[in-house]
């Protein structure tokens, strides 16, 4: 499952008991911990884990995704080629475009 998705879900299941969080996977990161602390917010123990179960697999997706970039890096990095072709685009383009070559090299 997505990290976009994952989101959608929280926020659909808050939303359907009337708590709304803004968009957005780190607005969703920020907001849940303390809505689940929250003893006010009426809210099942059933849906509570839930929730809780949805944030722990959010960020374990997230932890996945950065060991990912940084092999991608490490491996851009080795290669001549990359690193000439990512030094060439970076005087050219700007950085934006880097990030999307060294996903190519790899």
């Amino acid at each position: 499952m997505s990290r976009t998705s994952l989101v959608n879900q929280i926020r659909g299941l808050l939303l359907e008991r009337g708590i709304t969080i803004r968009k957005g996977r780190r607005h969703a990161e920020a907001t849940l911990p303390a809505v689940l602390e929250d003893a006010e917010i009426k809210m099942s123990g059933t849906l509570r884990f839930m929730l809780a179960q949805l944030l722990s697999e959010l960020r374990q997706l997230s932890n996945q995704i950065v060991e990912i970039d940084q092999t991608i890096q490490r491996g851009a990095d080795e290669q001549e080629a990359c690193q000439r072709l990512m030094a060439m685009l970076l005087r050219t383009l700007g950085g934006r475009i880097e990030m999307a070559v060294e996903g190519l090299c790899i």
